[in-house]
């Protein structure tokens, strides 16, 4: 009779599926799926019908410093200036040769072209080496080859 009467004495929440959590996250769920939604197209470069706008400018471009970043190295109006592998491997938010380079006597100017292929930790870190150095405006130029 004991075992009998333990066996009937299971507690109730053991038997229960938790259906409060299950419903709160298929309502967070439907909440992310709605916020998500767009009845617009998505753009994509592959696309033939994608097309960049034009530049209708006729101003001509005057002088400023180039900053190019390869794959191999970084140059500031055609000199070497550090390499591209080291800073990105290395934690340094600082591009030490380029701040030196510019901080002297910092241009209003700077055009920044960088191959489509650098990871852009390197960039990022171009980028914040020059504003440092008191460079006002920047103009990023992403180059590629064809068929790239």
């Amino acid at each position: 009779m004991r075992r009998m009467s333990r066996a009937a004495e299971v507690p109730v929440h053991l038997g229960q599926a938790a259906y409060a959590p299950m419903v709160d996250m298929l309502t967070i769920l439907l909440f992310f799926i709605l916020a998500s939604f767009s009845m617009d197209r998505p753009v994509r470069p592959d696309d033939p019908d994608f097309r960049l706008p034009t530049s209708s400018g006729t101003d001509a471009v005057g002088r400023q410093v180039a900053i190019d970043v390869t794959q191999e190295a970084l140059y500031v109006d055609g000199e070497r200036m550090a390499s591209t592998p080291w800073y990105t491997e290395h934690d340094d938010a600082l591009v030490q040769e380029i701040y030196e380079r510019l901080s002297g006597s910092p241009p209003e100017r700077a055009s920044v072209r960088s191959d489509g292929r650098v990871p852009y930790v390197v960039l990022r870190k171009v980028i914040f080496t020059a504003r440092e150095a008191g460079v006002k405006h920047l103009d990023l130029v992403a180059v590629s080859q064809a068929g790239l």
